[in-house]
């Protein structure tokens, strides 16, 4: 039995934040979103950047880019020269949309590649905080196993969605040159797009997991302030000015993270805006002015339309997810004021109250 234990101890040693951030990590190196390969620690250490693995990823960056400009070039070439054989695209008006709709892709995807160099140390900073500031609770376990599962459906939903499109882009009856240049122009800088609001749902998650373990902290403070104070230097674990001192670090996070993904998100906003305008317009036209659509076509604008939806509803739901874990914090932090035997910790509490009211 004891040899049974000692396996089951090793294995669950094994599995860190680290481990369970890999899976996006290799997806995001694969596509040049990250400059820099990470040399992973084995413990709770922080990742160390491999200098030399720049020349590497700025290939794969490059290739990418060059990739969805010569798709975009050829496409647009293909668009004009073909006026009757696509009822996508017979109108002029249509056809412009059809275009735009191509250049807010190529957009996106330029603004996140430039940003993704521009803030490449910015991303390894705040992993490593993340990092450091989670194992600081005796719960963390917890929290990397949560963040294994969520990082595991993030991916699989990445999959999912490129399954999806390659299976609709590749059912229509069209020529392969067709189908190669939609999943050029289309779906590549689309999943791109994916990619990189998964990567930024999953920080943001990171943040929000050291928030709740700040929130159950404090749960465990405001019981612990009720009993005398022998007993709560023998039990309490982190005491609530070192909890203040995570806290600010993870604002700071909160706000690199926002500083690191705010062009690519403005850029994925103007793109979810005209998409959804564009698709409805070739669904109205094509389906109201002149009945030329398939069921094809209109399966496919449709869902097209789902895939902005799906982004817009990410981008805000991280958001309502910060907001919520700070409320949580701030009404725990006012139930420990019930207990005013322990006067430092009574102190405490007033210091990280107007912390919390200046931070805001």
């Amino acid at each position: 039995m004891s040899y049974f234990k000692k396996i089951r101890i090793t294995k669950s040693y094994k599995i860190n934040i680290w481990s369970a951030f890999k899976p996006l990590y290799y997806i995001l190196t694969l596509l040049g979103l990250l400059p820099y390969s990470l040399k992973f620690p084995k413990g709770s250490g922080g990742a160390t950047i491999i200098h030399k693995s720049i020349y590497f990823n700025s290939l794969c960056s490059v290739s990418m880019i060059l990739i969805l400009y010569t798709f975009f070039v050829l496409h647009t070439q293909q668009v004009f020269a073909s006026t009757e054989s696509n009822t996508m695209t017979e109108v002029l008006t249509t056809k412009f949309n059809y275009m735009l709709e191509m250049l807010t892709l190529l957009l996106f995807a330029t603004v996140s590649y430039f940003c993704a160099y521009k803030n490449r140390f910015t991303y390894v900073k705040i992993l490593n905080a993340i990092v450091s500031s989670s194992y600081k609770f005796v719960d963390h376990k917890v929290f990397i196993r949560r963040l294994q599962v969520q990082v595991k459906i993030v991916t699989l939903c990445l999959f999912l969605l490129l399954f999806l499109q390659i299976t609709i882009n590749f059912t229509r009856f069209d020529t392969v040159r067709k189908m190669m240049l939609v999943t050029s122009s289309f779906i590549l800088p689309q999943m791109i797009q994916f990619t990189v609001i998964g990567f930024y749902y999953v920080l943001v998650l990171m943040v929000v997991g050291v928030l709740k373990n700040i929130n159950e902290q404090m749960k465990n403070l405001c019981k612990y302030s009720r009993v005398n104070a022998e007993f709560i230097k023998v039990e309490k674990r982190i005491t609530l000015n070192q909890i203040e001192v995570v806290y600010v670090n993870m604002l700071e996070m909160k706000r690199a993270i926002n500083r690191a993904f705010q062009a690519s998100i403005l850029a994925t906003a103007f793109q979810c805006f005209h998409s959804i305008v564009s698709e409805s317009h070739i669904l109205y036209h094509g389906l109201a002015v002149d009945p030329t659509l398939t069921t094809h076509d209109v399966c496919n604008c449709s869902i097209w339309i789902v895939y902005q939806l799906i982004k817009i509803y990410t981008i805000s739901c991280s958001g309502n997810m910060l907001k919520e874990q700070e409320a949580k914090i701030g009404r725990s932090l006012h139930n420990i004021l019930a207990g005013k035997e322990d006067a430092r910790l009574y102190l405490e509490v007033q210091h990280f109250s107007s912390m919390i009211l200046f931070q805001n």
